[in-house]
């Protein structure tokens, strides 16, 4: 699944983050990155949320936090009726 994932990002010149491969490569993933055997950990959200950052900013810096336009006011902006 996931080399027919990786073949069709290639193929169509999508951006891919491998999270099975990086999972993978942590030490004792099963425990450190799932909490269940299934879902994800806060370890597991934690890896998928820095290499999700890390294509997005190296592949696509136009859709990074820091390229991409403010259409509304910012929180802080806003005052309070």
């Amino acid at each position: 699944y996931c080399e027919a994932a990786m073949a069709v990002a290639a193929r169509h010149n999508v951006a891919l983050f491998d999270l099975h491969a990086r999972s993978l490569a942590t030490p004792d993933w099963q425990h450190r990155l799932l909490a269940d055997g299934l879902h994800l950990s806060g370890g597991g959200n934690k890896l998928l949320f820095e290499g999700l950052s890390e294509l997005i900013c190296t592949q696509l810096p136009d859709r990074s936090p820091g390229g991409m336009p403010w259409h509304l006011p910012r929180w802080n902006d806003v005052r309070a009726i």
